[in-house]
Order: C-alpha cells, then sequence, then structure tokens
C-alpha cells in the first residue's frame, strides 16, 4: 500500500475509527457491537459474556472508566503506538487489531466501503490492489478474518481477560495488549497474507517512482495466493530478489559510468586490435569529453581519426592485451605531447563479458607537474634557480667517473650581505642574491655548470677549461659586478670575492680543487672586504639622511658634543673615538624603519611609535656585522634607556646604562628639541635647558645633565 493511502487509514483510524471506538465502547456501543456481529459471533461471545460478566463489564465501564480510556488512548498513547509499529504494515494492523476498526474494516467491504477505500487510492496502486484483490483472495481473507481473527480476539476476551485490558487499559497494559495482538492477530494476519503476495507487494514500491508500483517487477497477485506451502514461496522469493538485483546493479553501473571523476570510455575492437584504427568509440562518460576536448559526434567514430598519434604512445598495445586475454592492465602514466600541448595520462583497462575493451583513466597533469616541481626543487636553490649543493657533487662525480679533464673550479662569495640584510633588509638581499646569479650566467659559457653552494656562496664548473680560461671567466664577473649597482641604493656596486683552481688529472680528489678554490677566493677576500665595507657604510649613513629628518649636520653637532662630554669627563682616547662614532651613526637603525613612519608631518599613533622604537634594536645588529662599529653596538643599542629605567629596548636604569649612551641621550635630546620638525617647532635654547633640568633624575643622568648645562653655558 502506498504511503498516501497508509496516511489516508491512519487519519480514517484517527478521525473515525476512534471516535466510533469510544462510542461503541460505551453502553450502547456495546449494543450496536453485539448486533454488528455475526450470528455465530454474537451467539459465541453471548455465551462467553455470561450475566455475570457482562454486568461486572458494564459496571467497569462507567463513565469514569470510559473517560481513563479516552484520556489513555490520546495523541500520545496513539504516538507510542504508532512508533512501536513499523511506518506502513503495523498502521494497518492497528486498524484491523482494533475491535472496533476490524468490524470498519469488515463493514468497509461492502460496496460503499469499499468504494471509499477505492476512492482514496491512487490510479496505479488501486488496480494494483483490485487485482490482487480478486473474488477468491478477498472471500478467503474475508472468511480466515471471521473464522480465525475475530475468533481469536473474541475469545481473548475471555471474563479474565476482557477484565484485564477493558480495566488495565493504562500505559503498561496497552503495551502488553500490543504484544498479545502482535503475537496473536499479526501472526493471523501474516499467514492469511501468503509470503509471496507480501513481499511482492512491498517490492512494487519503488522508491524512485514516489513509491508507485514497478510493473517490471511485479506479478499477477492472483497467482500467488494459493501457493502458501515452502519451496513455491521460496522459489517465488528467490526469483523476485535475483531480478531485484539485476535492476539494482544496472543502476548502479550506470550510475557509476555516469559520476565517476574518472574519464571512461568504451571501445568495439575491430580485427585483431593492433592499431588504433581497430577501436571504435560506443561510450564516453561526460568526464571523457570534457578531458579530451569531444563532443557527443565522436560515438561511433575510431579512435586513429581522433588521435593519430596514439599508436606510438604503446597504450594500443596495453588495449591489444586485454582484448586478447582479457586480463586487468595498468598503463602507467605517460606524457602525451600533442599540438604544443603535453598531457598526463594514467590508464586502467579491462574487458567486458560482451566483449568491447573499457578504458578508464584520469589526467594527471597537474599531479606530474607537481611531481616534477617537487623534483626541480629537490636539486636547485628556489631562490636564484640555480643547482644545489648535492645536485652539484653528483654533477661533479659523473665528471670524475667519465674523465673529462681538465675542468676549473670558481667560488664567490657575495660581499657584506649580511650588513645589506641587517640594513636595508632581506627583500634587498634576495635581489643582490639575484643580481650576482645574473652576473654569473652572463659572465660563463653555455654548458658551463653553476650552483649555489651556501648562504652568499656560489660555485661554477667549468668544464674543458683550463687555468687560464678560470681566470678569464673571473676577470668578466669582477668588471660586470662593477657595473652592477646594488637593488635600492645608490651608487653602491655589488662585490664578489673570487677564487678558483684547475684539476688537469684524475690524480687529485675534486674536494682538493674545491679547497684550493676557496683558499684563493678568502685570500681575495681579505684584501677588498674592509673597502668594501666602507662603501656599504657610506651608503647606509647616506640612505639614512635621505629616509628620515636626521641630516649629516645633525650627526656632526651630535659627534662634537659627545666628544666635549667624554674629554670633560677625562674618557681615554679610544673612548672618545668611540663616543665619536655614536654621535654619528647612534641613529642607523632607522634606516630599517619605514619612510612614511619616518617622514610623517604630525605626531606619530601608538602602532607607528612602537614600531619606531624598534630602531636602536636594528642599529645595534648592522653595528654588530661590522668590525669597525663593534664598539659602539652596544651604545647605540642602549642610547634611548632611560634613568628610571622606563626607557627601551631593555628597560636599563641609573649605571646600569652605558656611560657613553647616558652622554649620547642628553646631547641628542638637546639637539633634537633645538631643531624644527614637520610636527612642531624648535624650542629656544633657554627652554630646551629648562627640560633638561625639569627630566634630570628621571629621563636623564643628573650629573651628566649637570655637566652639559655648564658646557653649553661656557660656550
Amino acid at each position: 500500500m502506498c504511503a498516501d493511502t497508509n496516511q489516508q487509514l491512519d487519519v480514517e483510524r484517527d478521525e473515525a475509527s476512534c471516535k466510533q471506538i469510544d462510542v461503541e465502547r460505551d453502553e450502547t456501543s456495546c449494543k450496536q457491537m453485539d448486533v454488528e456481529r455475526d450470528e455465530a459471533s454474537c451467539k459465541q461471545m453471548d455465551v462467553e459474556r455470561d450475566e455475570a460478566s457482562c454486568k461486572q463489564i458494564d459496571v467497569e465501564r462507567d463513565e469514569t472508566s470510559c473517560k481513563q480510556m479516552d484520556v489513555e488512548r490520546d495523541e500520545a498513547s496513539c504516538k507510542q503506538i504508532d512508533v512501536e509499529r513499523d511506518e506502513a504494515s503495523c498502521k494497518q494492523i492497528d486498524v484491523e487489531r482494533d475491535e472496533a476498526s476490524c468490524k470498519q474494516m469488515d463493514a468497509g467491504r461492502d460496496e460503499a466501503s469499499c468504494k471509499q477505500m477505492d476512492a482514496g487510492l491512487d490510479e496505479t496502486s488501486c488496480k494494483q490492489i483490485d487485482v490482487e484483490r480478486n473474488e477468491t483472495s478477498c472471500k478467503q481473507i474475508d472468511a480466515e478474518r471471521d473464522e480465525a481473527s475475530c475468533k481469536q480476539m473474541d475469545a481473548g476476551r475471555d471474563e479474565a481477560s476482557c477484565k484485564r485490558i477493558d480495566a488495565g487499559l493504562d500505559e503498561t497494559s496497552c503495551k502488553q495488549i500490543d504484544v498479545e495482538r502482535d503475537e496473536a492477530s499479526c501472526k493471523q494476519i501474516d499467514v492469511e497474507r501468503d509470503e509471496a503476495n507480501c513481499k511482492q507487494i512491498k517490492v512494487g514500491q519503488d522508491p524512485e517512482v514516489g513509491r508507485e508500483p514497478n510493473a517490471a517487477v511485479l506479478r499477477p497477485a492472483s497467482d500467488e495466493i494459493g501457493q502458501r506451502a515452502g519451496d513455491n514461496q521460496q522459489d517465488s522469493v528467490t526469483q523476485t530478489l535475483e531480478e531485484v538485483d539485476n535492476e539494482t546493479l544496472l543502476k548502479f553501473s550506470r550510475s557509476l559510468f555516469k559520476h565517476s571523476p574518472s574519464a571512461i570510455i568504451i571501445y568495439e575492437v575491430h580485427g585483431d586490435g593492433a592499431t588504433a584504427a581497430d577501436y571504435e568509440i560506443v561510450e564516453a562518460n561526460e568526464v571523457c569529453l570534457r578531458t579530451e576536448g569531444w563532443d557527443r559526434s565522436v560515438i561511433g567514430k575510431r579512435l586513429g581519426d581522433l588521435r593519430p598519434a596514439a599508436d606510438e604512445y604503446g597504450i594500443i598495445q596495453a588495449f591489444q592485451h586485454v582484448h586478447l586475454t582479457g586480463e586487468v592492465t595498468m598503463f602507467p602514466a605517460k606524457i602525451y605531447r600533442e599540438a604544443g600541448q603535453e598531457t598526463w595520462f594514467e590508464n586502467r583497462i579491462f574487458r567486458l563479458p560482451t566483449g568491447e575493451v573499457v578504458s578508464i583513466y584520469s589526467d594527471i597533469t597537474e599531479t606530474k607537474q607537481r611531481e616534477l616541481h617537487i623534483e626541480y626543487l629537490s636539486r636547485h636553490d628556489s631562490l636564484t634557480g640555480l643547482l644545489n649543493r648535492s645536485a652539484f657533487e653528483e654533477m661533479l662525480n659523473e665528471i670524475e667517473q667519465e674523465g673529462e679533464f681538465p675542468y676549473t673550479v670558481i667560488i664567490g662569495d657575495l660581499d657584506g650581505l649580511k650588513l645589506i640584510n641587517d640594513a636595508f633588509g632581506h627583500g634587498v638581499g634576495d635581489e643582490v642574491l639575484k643580481q650576482a646569479t645574473d652576473i654569473l650566467r652572463k659572465a660563463c659559457r653555455e654548458g658551463d655548470a653553476l650552483c649555489r653552494w651556501g648562504g652568499d656562496e656560489f660555485i661554477v664548473l667549468l668544464r674543458n677549461a683550463d687555468e687560464n680560461m678560470g681566470h678569464a671567466i673571473c676577470n668578466r664577473i669582477r668588471k660586470a659586478c662593477k657595473k652592477t649597482a646594488i637593488a635600492h641604493t645608490e651608487g653602491t656596486s655589488i662585490s664578489l670575492s673570487l677564487g678558483s683552481a684547475t684539476r688537469v688529472s684524475p690524480d687529485e680528489d675534486w674536494r682538493e680543487a674545491l679547497r684550493n678554490a676557496e683558499s684563493a677566493m678568502y685570500k681575495s677576500k681579505l684584501l677588498d672586504t674592509k673597502s668594501y665595507r666602507n662603501v656599504i657604510l657610506t651608503s647606509i649613513k647616506n640612505t639614512l639622511f635621505e629616509k628620515s629628518f636626521e641630516t649629516e649636520e645633525h650627526g656632526e653637532r651630535m659627534a662634537k658634543y659627545c666628544r666635549v662630554m667624554g674629554e670633560r669627563i677625562g674618557l681615554g682616547d679610544s673612548v672618545l673615538d668611540e663616543l665619536e662614532v655614536l654621535g654619528m651613526l647612534h641613529d642607523i637603525g632607522k634606516i630599517a624603519i619605514d619612510d612614511q613612519i619616518l617622514k610623517k608631518p604630525s605626531a606619530l599613533t601608538f602602532e607607528e611609535f612602537e614600531k619606531m622604537k624598534r630602531h636602536p634594536e636594528a642599529g645595534y645588529r648592522i653595528a654588530s656585522t661590522i668590525p669597525e662599529l663593534v664598539g659602539v653596538a652596544d651604545y647605540i643599542l642602549a642610547h634611548h634607556e632611560r634613568w628610571d629605567g622606563t626607557g627601551y629596548p631593555t628597560g636599563l636604569a641609573g649605571e646600569a646604562i652605558p656611560l657613553a649612551a647616558r652622554i649620547m641621550s642628553v646631547a641628542d635630546a638637546y639637539d633634537a628639541m633645538t631643531s624644527n620638525r614637520p610636527y612642531r617647532k624648535a624650542l629656544t635654547e633657554q627652554e630646551a635647558r629648562e627640560e633638561l633640568r625639569a627630566n634630570a633624575g628621571s629621563q636623564f643622568d643628573p650629573a651628566i645633565v649637570q655637566l652639559f648645562l655648564t658646557y653649553l653655558q661656557e660656550a
């Protein structure tokens, strides 16, 4: 029975049958039930319901009991019963189990009720039910329900049972009644509804088409009703299930073909399958058409016409092997080049029982490209694209084994890379590494191998090159470096310290050649490094003055103030030199601060000031990389500390702050207050002196403030 019919029966039971039960359960209903029972059944019930029992039943069915029954049979109880019974069959059994409902169904089998039931069924379902309810079946079911189910239900209403059923219709008793009805009445009904017919009706409800009967699976119910014994029933059920399994398998295969993420193509093989022209396309899924750039017009065409180069790739041999042997074959990933495009495919090939060859394949071009990229990265430097150290050593070993002599190795070291990174940022450092790579490529010959050996070191392998050729290439590199300025700087050229060594015979290990080249490179570096550091330092100072409000005159004044203060304290010459350098370069770390913050014409926000507070640390890193500035690195780091310990970056206090930094702090504050800024006007000298006095003991060392004020007064 379809879902709509079940729902209608439930509605009829709730709205009609339940109301009728309530009516029939009172005194009048009992009489009506006695009348409606057929003569034999009523007599049997009259005998069993002797005068004492009926009186007791009447007493128990007084107004209070009826009300209790009505309350207990409320919506919650009905829902509980519905839950315990399955959605379709048990709801129908509920109607048949209920004494009044059974009668209603029996009565409803008359002409009027049948019409009502027929009207409630959709056209397809009613026809099916009419066929299944042929005259023999309906009569037999009705008779068996009268003789068996009704007798069993009436007999179950014996004196003790009736008392228990009528009086004990509470929640526990209702569940017990349901169990008894399931074990007795349901089994009786299941017997009456022969197993084959019931299963056929359930199978006929196809969930894919709105639960309408599947005509291809159902057989007329009249052929099944009389076959209730074991073998006939089992054979019928087995045959029906086999039909269902085949249909399900077919649906699954079609769904898999349609929705597979892989391309699927089916070929009919002509001849022996030795060439692409022997394979006619009989079907292809959408993924296949999309992958190949085809449309449905390819159905019926030969593979050789669509892919003329297919015979060259070896896949046709795999097709033929499957066609002749029936063995499932895996054709590994292979690249196809057609029309300027490269595509990788991976195939799984098998033969259908009907002889067609099926290829299930995936376009793995992206996967293969990722693999090739990973392989490339395993052998190359990701920044410069040059060979990495392990790949270069493999190449050297191959040259040694093949006996390619002579060859020359050049080692180059990029001067000042750490200083460039600290002063200008790692982005500029990366740009300089790329610039050096371009210089090496242009200076070397085609076929020479280049390698990034370490952070700032490069190696060049010159095949079939003697010592003179090595020197010539080194000179080309040096000339190119002088013509190439460091990125984002003005006039400062790139510098590579170079060394070379030539291997003329297999008598020496190639590692010895590398050591000789490295030794020559370090000798060159010792001669050039100091001058190159000075060049970079000059570039840093120029960049600092361009990026910020600081001027070269400010640096010179600071150098003067610091040296004079040191002399008055009585410091030695070496310390005085450091104080002078500190005065010039104390703000060198500002080169790493954003230009927009350094040149902002108004007061800084909290976030901007937090970034500005990083410049002492940046200055410390830069100074630490230059031997000539190492002595002032700690002073640069501490020149914004305060006497009371509230300064930055480390919060030093009192004499824990280096003396040079305390001197620098007072001099720098005075010069800043007496200089104009875009966001404020300069203070007068007298106002600046008052500010120094006001902050002595909190921001500044009081002794240094007094010493400085004395100097200003004398000056």
